[in-house]
């Protein structure tokens, strides 16, 4: 086998097909790692993570009449990208094989806030590369 970067993620890369669990609250509550009366606050600590995450040289987090909006300074989401990441049935897939205090779950992020945004009726926009 050959050991390039490449190889070695693919080793080590889970795949479920666990998103039928994000349907309910108490499959939520699982996932997400904590109660339903938590959900709102989730959603938000969720988008904000991968903000932090993936956002280049960093993020801000505004909230004003009851709309939070999350911004980083990474290159953006193309829109095949959005479609892909932004669904609840994706599998989960990660490539992170322990949990960091207060980060939440193992590539359950993006899919616990979609199914937070469902099930508390939170209205989302994504906005990446201008659309």
């Amino acid at each position: 086998m050959k050991l390039g970067a490449n190889a070695i993620d693919n080793a080590i890369t889970i795949e479920q097909q666990d998103w039928i669990r994000f349907l309910t609250s108490d499959g939520l509550a699982e996932k997400a790692g904590c109660s339903p009366d938590l959900f709102p606050e989730m959603v938000v600590k969720e988008f904000a993570d991968n903000a932090a995450d993936i956002g280049g040289y960093g993020y801000r987090i505004t909230a004003e009449n009851r709309q939070v909006a999350i911004w980083n300074d990474g290159k953006g989401i193309s829109s095949v990208g959005i479609k892909k990441y932004f669904s609840v049935k994706r599998p989960l897939r990660s490539s992170k094989h322990w949990r960091r205090g207060q980060r939440g779950a193992l590539g359950n992020g993006i899919r616990a806030a979609l199914a937070g945004c469902r099930l508390c009726d939170i209205e989302l926009s994504v906005i990446s590369q201008g659309v």
